[in-house]
């Protein structure tokens, strides 16, 4: 008994390690639903996040992509966010017309 509780102890200390480099924001995004939306919700990240974010999405593509989408950048506008605070998305090519974007 005595030498389950380490094995225990050591399992659960590599799982939270594996998963605090995971990111909570899903991976598997797609460009294609942003030139498709026309509408976003912006919700506002903390530097943690945005630094996960930073990750997954290549910020200066993300923000071209936008910017080439008059309605998505009027969007983001309406919300009182500026583009080069936008820094992730959570978006799937379902064809739906509206994102959600993550803001700093």
């Amino acid at each position: 008994m005595r030498f389950i509780k380490p094995l225990t102890i050591a399992a659960l200390l590599t799982a939270s390690i594996a998963g605090a480099n995971a990111s909570p924001f899903d991976a598997n995004v797609s460009f294609n639903a942003l030139e498709d939306a026309t509408t976003a919700t912006v919700l506002k990240v903390n530097p943690a996040a945005a630094a996960s974010l930073a990750i997954d999405v290549d910020t200066d593509s993300l923000q071209q992509t936008i910017q080439n989408n008059r309605f998505l950048l009027r969007s983001v506008q309406a919300q009182g966010f500026a583009l080069d605070q936008i820094v992730g998305l959570d978006a799937t090519d379902d064809g739906g017309s509206s994102v959600t974007l993550y803001a700093m």
